[in-house]
């Protein structure tokens, strides 16, 4: 484990995990489905009267019913196919609706354990066979760096077809 992450939390690396998993994962979903939420209403959906929000599954569901500007739309349609964000429903489900199922590697010297490698998370449920998804060591970063780069695309995309005013 990090000696410094174990200093400062004192918790098994077990919960360090999963608590990073969650701030990945679930926040970065959480993020582009705001982003959904707001191309949506921008777009022509009311708000839903129950008090919740679009979200990304709503946006590839209604797409056709918005009226969206060109920047907007070419947005829309880059993100709903993109590799990535199916990687990260994939990666975020398990935390919020069923068990994280992981894989943990251990270093053995002499017969004794002597390190412990990063979680390799797969998926759980359903008819098929489990899935390796991979290391979250190499998931949260690309992950979470997918998540940045839609934000900031769906920014300049409304900044493309709305210019600040002179």
């Amino acid at each position: 484990m990090d000696p410094d992450l174990d200093r400062i939390f004192s918790q098994p690396w077990e919960i360090l995990e999963v608590a990073a998993m969650s701030l990945a994962f679930e926040d970065t979903m959480t993020a582009l489905d705001l982003c959904a939420d707001a191309v949506m209403i921008a777009g022509g959906q009311p708000m839903p009267a129950n008090g919740r929000f679009h979200d990304v599954g709503l946006l590839g569901r209604d797409r056709s019913k918005l009226t969206l500007t060109s920047s907007v739309k070419a947005w829309v349609d880059q993100l709903l196919p993109h590799g990535d964000l199916a990687l990260l429903v994939a990666c975020r489900n398990p935390l919020t609706h069923q068990t994280v199922r992981r894989h943990i590697g251990v270093t053995m010297g002499t017969g004794i354990p002597t390190g412990r490698s990063l979680a390799e998370i797969t998926t759980l449920h359903g008819s098929s066979p489990p899935q390796g998804r991979g290391s979250i060591g190499v998931l949260i970063p690309q992950l979470v760096g997918f998540g940045e780069t839609q934000v900031e695309a769906l920014c300049a995309a409304i900044l493309a077809d709305f210019p600040a005013p002179p």
